[in-house]
């Protein structure tokens, strides 16, 4: 019972130790634009706004007039083929991994999301066409849960994306 007892005694000390996390913006609600973006499709950035301005509202900390703006960038966008198939038709089929790069920051405080990177399969089947919509919807995709690993990191959040930091 007297270890039970200092254990709770101890709780509100624990609650006010003034944890906070390393990257985290001092709080408050934040306005999103988009910074620079270095790759050649421009609906990266685009979406990365868009899943950045989704998580913060999510968390309620999104306001398009806030004097708090959280700035997004995009820097790179990888392509590694992952995979051949070759079928007994003679069909031939290949995967490739799109690992899309970016950080963002809060102007004015300067807190900093680091470099963050998600990555996700794009499959080629045949048809130029085809392959070219895949992989814009791929691009598009990989940009919202870029933008929502952004906002959940200047929130302090943790990231269900497991964004490599």
């Amino acid at each position: 019972m007297i270890a039970r007892r200092a254990l709770l005694s101890l709780v509100p000390a624990l609650a006010a130790c003034g944890y906070r996390p390393v990257r985290a913006a001092e709080g408050g609600a934040f306005a999103v634009r988009p910074g620079c973006s270095t790759v050649a499709e421009p609906r990266a950035l685009f979406e990365v706004v868009a899943g950045a301005r989704r998580a913060l509202s999510r968390e309620g900390a999104h306001d398009p007039g806030s004097t708090q703006t959280l700035v997004v960038d995009v820097s790179r966008l990888d392509e590694v083929t992952s995979g051949l198939a070759r079928s007994v038709d003679g069909v031939s089929g290949r995967g490739t991994t799109l690992t899309l790069v970016g950080r963002a920051l809060v102007e004015p405080g300067g807190a900093d999301t680091g470099e963050l990177e998600v990555a996700g399969e794009s499959a080629w089947e045949g048809d130029p066409a085809l392959d070219a919509a895949r992989r814009a919807e791929v691009v598009a995709s990989l940009g919202r849960r870029l933008g929502e690993a952004m906002a959940l990191t200047i929130l302090g959040l943790p990231t269900t994306d497991r964004a490599r930091l």
